[in-house]
């Protein structure tokens, strides 16, 4: 409640009928009782006032989707590496409805610790269909000095509003990101000979 006190006191929104009366309960709560479950009816009241607010769509909506494959490297059977050395790994990428102007990347994750991102310029691939396949090389600069490694791979939409500039893959998102498809693990292990 105080966040959004705090952004009605900055005069960019208005609160609606429902925060004033939640304030309001709330108020009344701190007066009369020590905690809400003394008086949920002052909570329950508030809620006569809520409605969601009208969104206006001025075309069509799409459902954005990627899809993310490649080649093998189950757990029994890894990618092989050279420990301390870049990974190159052929994706196959399947986009649903996505449009050129879109930033896209390539989150990779290893161990939970190190995550890495590869920009996916899509103007680079020419495809005016609205769905689009193409193959792509994602680098790991970091891998780790061991004998064996896990990444977790999943497409990542950069959501950005219309005020902000664009710099095309300048090490990573600036902005929120949402995933565009179900993270995947690929296996990497040193071969010995």
């Amino acid at each position: 409640m105080s966040c959004i006190e705090h952004i009605c006191g900055e005069g960019s929104t208005e609160s609606s009928n429902f925060v004033v009366e939640v304030q309001k309960s709330l108020s009344e709560i701190d007066t009369t009782s020590s905690s809400i479950l003394d008086n949920p009816y002052l909570l329950l009241k508030s809620l006569e006032h809520f409605t969601p607010r009208k969104v206006v769509s001025l075309g069509n909506l799409k459902y954005m989707e990627a899809e993310l494959h490649f080649q093998g490297s189950e757990f029994q059977n890894p990618l092989p590496f050279i420990s301390g050395l870049p990974v190159g790994l052929s994706l196959d990428i399947k986009l649903h409805n996505i449009l050129s102007e879109s930033r896209l990347w390539i989150q990779m994750s290893c161990e939970e610790k190190l995550t890495q991102f590869v920009f996916l310029d899509l103007y680079e691939i020419e495809v005016d269909d609205e769905v689009r396949k193409f193959t792509f090389i994602a680098p790991f600069y970091q891998t780790p000095k061991a004998n064996c490694f896990s990444l977790k791979i999943c497409i990542v939409l950069e959501c950005i509003s219309d005020g902000d500039q664009l710099f095309r893959g300048c090490g990573g998102p600036k902005h929120e990101v949402v995933h565009l498809c179900e993270e995947k693990e690929v296996y990497f292990s040193v071969q010995v000979r």
